[in-house]
C-alpha cells in the first residue's frame, strides 16, 4: 500500500500558486504550504520545484514542460 501526505499531489509550476516555508518548532522541522494569491475553485495546487543546476547557463538553457510560458 501507498502511504503519502496530500502533499505528494501538488504539482509543479513556474508560476505557482503556493510556497513552501520551513518553520523550526520544538527542535523539529516543519514544512508549511501557503497560498501565494487566491486559488479558483477547481484549480490545482501548484509549487515553484525550484530544480538545482549545475551553473546559471544550465539553468538558463533548461526547458520546463509545465506550460505556464514564463520567460517566452
Amino acid at each position: 500500500m501507498h502511504k503519502a501526505t496530500y502533499a505528494s499531489r501538488i504539482c509543479h509550476s513556474c508560476r505557482p500558486n503556493c510556497e513552501a516555508k520551513v518553520t523550526a518548532i520544538d527542535d523539529r522541522y516543519q514544512i508549511g504550504i501557503y497560498t501565494v494569491r487566491k486559488i479558483q475553485y477547481g484549480e490545482e495546487i501548484t509549487l515553484d520545484y525550484n530544480s538545482i543546476k549545475e551553473s546559471k547557463e544550465e539553468y538558463e538553457a533548461s526547458d520546463c514542460l509545465c506550460g505556464s510560458q514564463v520567460g517566452q
